[in-house]
């Protein structure tokens, strides 16, 4: 089996009967990041395409569930390349790490970096899922964009609006017409 395989298998598993909070099923997310990913990678990554569609369809694994699949079982189960990515765009809130602090940790590698900005859009994509009152992260999400997207942003917008076919078909065939 695979690398993507497994991660995708290990995905299923860990975020059955979870729900986002518009009520759908969460592995939808990872699901979008993940085709998302595939889009927007690039060999200046230093990983494997198969590696950075794995760890995007795993990032949220060890943050959700961090007693049954903790960054350890992500590096002995899909290696350094993987688990370097994950562990990049996972915050420590046990050790009190702020989003902020976050943001910045993951804009040090190439691959975390480029996964969030994906993640980050994806999530914007479907924020008017939400509850008006809980629509405010957006101004969250910018700010971190800032920290992470200096030069990829023309590049990133283009992805989005691709993914943004993906979360909203029925609202995008109209803009495709």
């Amino acid at each position: 089996m695979s690398v993507l395989e497994k991660a995708i298998r290990l995905a299923v598993e860990a975020h059955a009967g979870q729900v986002d909070k518009a009520g759908r099923p969460y592995i939808l997310h990872p699901f979008a990041v993940m085709f998302a990913a595939e889009r927007a990678y690039r060999p200046s990554l230093l990983v494997f395409l198969e590696e950075f569609m794995a760890a995007a369809v795993l990032h949220d694994v060890p943050e959700d569930f961090p007693e049954k699949y903790p960054l350890s079982y992500i590096l002995a189960e899909f290696g350094e390349n993987v688990h370097r990515i994950v562990a990049g765009v996972t915050r420590r809130k046990a050790q009190g790490e702020s989003y902020r602090e976050f943001i910045i940790r993951a804009n040090e590698d190439p691959g975390s970096r480029l996964l969030k900005i994906l993640d980050i859009y994806h999530n914007l994509g479907r924020i008017h899922l939400l509850p008006i009152e809980e629509q405010s992260i957006r101004r969250r999400y910018e700010k971190a964009l800032v920290i992470l997207n200096h030069a990829e942003f023309s590049f990133l917008e283009e992805v989005y609006l691709w993914s943004s076919h993906l979360i909203r078909p029925e609202e995008n065939r109209r803009e495709i017409k």
